[in-house]
């Protein structure tokens, strides 16, 4: 109604105060041209704005947020991210999507570019820790894949991950 028409106003201003209140605004109303806001603050350039959408979008767990977050785990999004807004956002994807997000995780952390080479270290660390917050068959399998990688991150993120599957202290920090 109207309320959602202002609040999608104030999604285009500067403040990135203003921003967050209309976007967090829009979530509560859980109304489809909130939940399309959401989506599309996923992509935002202000990282409060983007922290904050993964944030309601997990808290609310809209319809179709499962195909808009697995759409983006792909490794050239993630390696805009720094290392804390990545977790954060692969977090929510996992809670949000559960199992089915392994195979895009699976992807980052196995997968190879175009000429061969391993995708980057901080983006396979984290999706190794993201795997062990799944805890799946599934995510064991993909993470017992990269058990030898030789990037020292990577191996203390799979490791770290494993023993979180396997219910051992430690975290997955």
């Amino acid at each position: 109604g109207d309320a959602e028409g202002l609040l999608s106003e104030l999604l285009s201003r500067p403040e990135t105060v203003v921003r967050l209140g209309a976007l967090e605004a829009l979530a509560s109303l859980e109304s489809q041209a909130g939940i399309q806001a959401l989506f599309e603050a996923l992509d935002d350039t202000d990282r409060e704005i983007r922290v904050s959408a993964i944030d309601a979008i997990e808290r609310i767990d809209p319809p179709g947020a499962e195909a808009e977050l697995k759409r983006r785990v792909d490794v050239g999004r993630l390696a805009k991210l720094d290392d804390t807004e990545r977790m954060h956002f692969l977090k929510g994807c996992v809670a949000v999507c559960g199992d089915s997000i392994v195979p895009e995780l699976a992807k980052v952390l196995n997968g190879r570019r175009w000429w061969g080479g391993r995708h980057p270290v901080p983006l396979r660390a984290g999706a190794a820790r993201a795997l062990g917050l799944a805890g799946s068959a599934e995510a064991r399998q993909a993470l017992e894949r990269s058990s030898k990688d030789r990037a020292p991150a990577v191996a203390s993120a799979v490791r770290a991950a494993l023993r979180h599957i396997d219910g051992a202290e430690g975290g997955l920090s």
